[in-house]
């Protein structure tokens, strides 16, 4: 791992690391089919089943993120298929690896491996990283690149001289091996930013790096040189895709998509640090203590552990940033599942701060003991937690099983009021190879069969659209699904 580790401290790596891969793979693999796909997973799938000019067509028409997940997923589906085990395998893979390079970023920073198996721990069972594991989207990938890109970020800042050569024999050897890294470093930061638009504040993060306190003072400004070069290419590739996206954009539409983000407040960035990052079983008390735990770990890590203070910062740039963005501009940005890529450092910053407790004067043994019990007890709230976390929060629908009894057996027109709503249906019943046709509301016309009106609860007004068009609504029904929660009312229409 790091060339002063005695031999024996190395050799605990591969179990330790795979112990990490066992525990996340275990919390993630047996629920990949439990769920159905909701609106934006959707969206991925039907953007992936395009030819590749369509599927750029449709990513900039719908001035979503750039579209390297969409590429990815492309190759995934064409080299196994559309199942939805198969779909959802891509982020679980993503997931599974997260809290290994979480490990190697904690160990990297001084950690002991008693600080690598807490911070990998809390990252497998993360409630965030672990929804987001089970999402045909691009926050898991965005979560193990971003940890990934602080790894080599590190590993640049540190190896050498700004020209990634030591003094000696080794010089060559030396000067080779940053060279390697620095091109994985442009690499990685080519895909944050053709994943997600957040990943270029990923990248913004890497620079926390400069306040290790190995890099010396004289050496940050190279260091700094080093770490814009490597994000150029990025940056030419982001802004290529923005300027694309500006160009194609109907007049009065831009960010349009966007405008659903609701404002959040300190009550969301609570939330975040302790329900979305660690878990707190939805009791306010450990909200509380968990925040207050982080807290202090944090502002540890800021004033006395020069090292520790990497992962602080890295994360807290990103969360800080658009905080600001969120004060100053008219519109929200904070969103948990965008800023899933912070939750890998600030476990770091939680682990390293415990790690390093002021406890000596208890003696070497007892101090160790405490550690171990506060780690230990960490641990085991953060797995049970994310256990709660896959049975409480809100289920995806299972479609198949909705559309059947709308339809049941009969040609059927399911009419709907936006893409968020008709989507998911649409999808399904070509999959399923179900006899029902989705239509706008406002183009809603009989059919042979049944005929529904589907909509959200809180959209009744856009039930105007088939009243107008000579339809009768039939009684309420609830179809008991979230993301989106929908109700439907049956139609008659008039005889012709």
């Amino acid at each position: 791992m790091r060339p002063d580790e005695p031999p024996a401290a190395a050799r605990r790596a591969i179990p330790a690391l795979a112990a990490l891969v066992l525990v996340a793979a275990l919390l993630r693999l047996p629920w990949l089919t439990a769920e159905g796909l909701w609106f934006d997973e959707v969206f991925s799938v039907v953007l992936a089943s395009q030819d590749l000019p369509e599927l750029i067509r449709r990513a900039l028409g719908d001035q979503t993120n750039p579209p390297g997940f969409y590429l990815l997923l492309w190759g995934w589906v064409r080299v196994g298929s559309f199942d939805e085990a198969w779909l959802r395998l891509l982020p679980a893979l993503a997931g599974i690896l997260t809290p290994s390079a979480v490990g190697l970023v904690a160990r990297a920073l001084g950690g002991s491996w008693r600080s690598v198996l807490l911070a990998g721990t809390l990252a497998a069972a993360s409630p965030l990283l672990l929804a987001m594991s089970l999402e045909v989207r691009a926050y898991a990938p965005l979560a193990l690149l971003a940890t990934v890109g602080l790894l080599l970020a590190l590993r640049v800042a540190t190896r050498g001289d700004s020209r990634g050569g030591t003094r000696g024999g080794t010089r060559g050897g030396t000067r080779g091996g940053t060279r390697a890294t620095l091109a994985a470093l442009v690499l990685t930061d080519l895909l944050l930013v053709s994943l997600h638009y957040f990943g270029a504040l990923a990248i913004l993060a890497q620079f926390a790096v400069l306040a290790d306190a190995r890099v010396a003072p004289g050496r940050r400004m190279a260091v700094a040189r080093t770490l814009i070069l490597a994000a150029l290419p990025a940056a030419l590739l982001l802004g290529g895709w923005l300027l694309a996206v500006i160009d194609t954009a109907p007049e009065g539409r831009l960010a349009s998509n966007a405008s659903w983000i609701p404002e959040s407040g300190w009550r969301g960035v609570l939330r975040f640090a302790t329900h979305h990052a660690i878990g707190d079983l939805d009791y306010r008390s450990a909200a509380v203590v968990l925040g207050a735990l982080l807290g202090a770990a944090l502002l540890f890590s800021l004033v006395r552990d020069a090292r520790a203070r990497v992962a602080a910062l890295a994360a807290l740039i990103p969360l800080v940033t658009v905080l600001v963005a969120d004060a100053i501009t008219p519109r929200a940005l904070w969103v948990p599942r965008y800023l899933v890529f912070t939750i890998p450092p600030l476990l770091v910053a939680l682990a390293l701060g415990i790690e390093r407790l002021g406890i000596e004067r208890l003696g070497t043994a007892r101090s160790g003991h405490v550690r171990d019990l506060v780690a230990s007890t960490l641990a085991g709230w953060a797995l049970v937690a994310g256990l709660h976390d896959i049975r409480a929060r809100p289920q995806k629908p299972d479609w198949t099983r909705v559309l059947t009894e709308l339809a049941r057996g009969a040609p059927t027109t399911l009419c709907v009021n936006e893409p968020f709503v008709g989507l998911p249906f649409e999808y399904y019943a070509i999959r399923e190879r179900l006899a029902v046709r989705v239509l706008d509301m406002r183009r809603c016309e009989s059919g042979a069969g049944r005929s529904w009106v589907v909509y959200r609860p809180g959209t009744e007004s856009s039930l105007g659209a088939v009243v107008a068009r000579g339809a009768r609504l039939g009684p309420r029904v609830s179809l008991e699904t979230e993301l989106p929660p929908t109700e439907a009312r049956p139609l008659d229409w008039p005889r012709r």
